[in-house]
C-alpha cells in the first residue's frame, strides 16, 4: 500500500519519494520501503537516488531480522527488494 508520496515541482526544494508499506500489526511481519529521488544542487545534471526499508514484528515491537545476519528471510528480503528498486528505475527511465 501507498503510505505516502511527494512529486518535486521545479521550484520545490523537497526530493520527490515514495512510501511503500506492507504487512499487518496483527501478524509476526510488516515493513516499509523508501525510494527518494533528489536532484543535484547548483544547477548540476542529474539525480540521486535513494532507497530505504525497515521490517519488523509489530505484535512484539522488535525487529523481525537482522539484514546483518545470514539467514535466509534476510537474504531473499533484501534481493527481492532490490529487484523490485531496480525494476522501478527501470520503468522510469524507459517511459
Amino acid at each position: 500500500m501507498v503510505l505516502d508520496y511527494h512529486m518535486k515541482a521545479k521550484e520545490d526544494p523537497i526530493g520527490s519519494f515514495l512510501e511503500l508499506v506492507y504487512g499487518d500489526d496483527r501478524k509476526g511481519f510488516s515493513g516499509m520501503h523508501r525510494v527518494e529521488v533528489l536532484r543535484n544542487q547548483k544547477g548540476e545534471d542529474g539525480v540521486t537516488i535513494g532507497y530505504s526499508s525497515y521490517a519488523c514484528n509489530p505484535s512484539v515491537d522488535k525487529p523481525i531480522f537482522s539484514f546483518t545476519n545470514k539467514s535466509l528471510m534476510s537474504k531473499f528480503h533484501c534481493y527481492y527488494a532490490l529487484y523490485l528498486f531496480q525494476d522501478g528505475i527501470r520503468e522510469v527511465l524507459a517511459g
